[in-house]
């Protein structure tokens, strides 16, 4: 990365990132997505996406109901409905990463 950041969060230790994976897939219902990673040792988290790539998708969170739904390349609409925790964990991430970023 051309900086380096520091990122904090709730539970307490500070992380030093200076390395960011470029266009690296990710995996959302079934389709493969690019995204740019930034490693965190963070226990039991596995992504946590950011506002750029939630706009380049058109992400849009609807809270009381629980949907998830973004646009992929070719503009297909992809809906994600709870089940597990896979939305909360995608509706978590997005707020602390908002969040940290706001610090």
């Amino acid at each position: 990365m051309d900086v380096q950041l520091y990122v904090t969060t709730t539970a307490g230790p500070t992380y030093y990132i200076d390395v960011v994976f470029k266009n690296r897939a990710v995996k959302l219902e079934g389709r493969v997505l690019l995204a740019d990673l930034v490693q965190l040792d963070v226990q039991g988290w596995d992504v946590i996406i950011g506002m750029d790539w939630l706009t380049m998708h058109k992400v849009t969170i609807d809270c009381e109901t629980k949907l998830v739904t973004f646009l992929t390349p070719d503009g297909e609409r992809i809906t994600f409905k709870k089940s597990g925790h896979q939305v909360r964990i995608l509706t978590i991430s997005t707020m602390q990463a908002f969040r940290m970023l706001k610090k």
